[in-house]
């Protein structure tokens, strides 16, 4: 329900989500972020202070609960406090 309906965050750019969200793979346009702030390594926040999870929930049309839940257990977590 997420499939061009959501957006991540890298270094204050927000990024499009473009097409199908399928399996685990999620395309984020990242046309507007400058070349040399993009390596291989770089991260995006899918939820984070820019995006809550309650956001992430409105557009994928539940609620917040449901989203965290339904993860699974194949991604990185990372917990900040």
């Amino acid at each position: 329900t997420l499939s061009n309906n959501s957006v991540a965050y890298f270094n204050g750019y927000k990024l499009p989500q473009v097409g199908v969200v399928s399996m685990d793979t999620t395309i984020f346009d990242i046309s507007e972020v400058p070349k040399e702030e993009i390596n291989i390594n770089s991260e995006v926040e899918i939820i984070s202070e820019n995006y809550h999870i309650d956001d992430v929930a409105k557009n994928a049309g539940t609620i917040g609960y449901e989203v965290l839940t339904r993860l699974g257990n194949r991604y990185m977590r990372v917990y900040r406090y």
